[in-house]
């Protein structure tokens, strides 16, 4: 399957956090026009509702190859999702940026408590636009600075747009420290393909990728160049490329 090439396929794919369904909307330009897309914008829902939601939109795909896409937050979930649909010859999972989580209780601990206090600093915060001001600088997305025009004017517009509570209802309910720890049973993974895709400049998710490809052998561990966190925003004709490789 290779999004470069006219062969029809179907994306279900995951945001991360702060993030919209239409951040994907710089990737599509750069994919076959016979890739069908589904991007939703993530619910504030606990997961296992989640989960449902989701499964009900990966099944309306079926009848064409199919390709389940988590970007960071979104890829964190679809690793909890991926063991409750099925999966058909032809299918692939994506993690784009993406962890399985924290292995220890202690380390789940402190993030539980570190993502409490962002909530409420987002509640406080007088607007969606005010702190995504700030947010935009933390240095793991800071790269994104690089998206060209007119694609960082829409995605500026789209978090000034959001509603807040529901970056801070993500931390409370699908947060790193809050979802349990996968880290030991990622061999387990059903989907027939599996690629981990992480940007050449995000030496934190490099790290964990590679961790995450020496306990999946059934995995194929990818690169694209001149990306930092988010490859799709920040190369995405990298990123379609990559996603095609065989």
């Amino acid at each position: 399957m290779n999004f470069e090439k006219t062969e029809s396929c179907a994306v279900l794919a995951l945001h991360g956090f702060t993030g919209a369904g239409d951040d994907f909307e710089y990737l599509k330009t750069h994919c076959a026009d016979g890739v069908r897309w589904d991007t939703p914008n993530l619910p504030a829902l606990p997961p296992a509702e989640l989960c449902a939601f989701l499964r009900s939109r990966w099944e309306r795909l079926a009848g064409t190859p199919r390709i389940l896409l988590g970007y960071s937050m979104g890829g964190r979930i679809a690793l909890h999702l991926e063991r409750e649909i099925s999966w058909n010859a032809g299918d692939k999972l994506v993690l784009v940026s993406s962890s399985p989580g924290l292995a220890t209780e202690r380390e789940r601990k402190e993030r539980r408590a570190a993502d409490e206090i962002l909530a409420k600093k987002i509640e406080a915060t007088a607007s969606a636009k005010l702190f995504y001001e700030e947010w935009k600088k933390h240095p793991l997305i800071a790269t994104q600075s690089r998206l060209p025009s007119p694609w960082r004017e829409r995605l500026l517009e789209r978090r000034a747009r959001a509603d807040k509570s529901v970056w801070a209802t993500h931390l409370r309910l699908l947060g790193t420290g809050t979802l349990p720890s996968l880290w030991g049973k990622l061999a387990e993974i059903p989907a027939p393909e599996i690629l981990l895709i992480v940007g050449e400049e995000d030496m934190k998710f490099r790290g964990i990728v590679e961790k995450m490809a020496q306990e999946m052998p059934q995995a194929k561990m990818l690169v694209v160049t001149g990306s930092g966190h988010s490859p799709h925003l920040e190369n995405p004709a990298g990123m379609a490329s990559v996603i095609g490789a065989r």
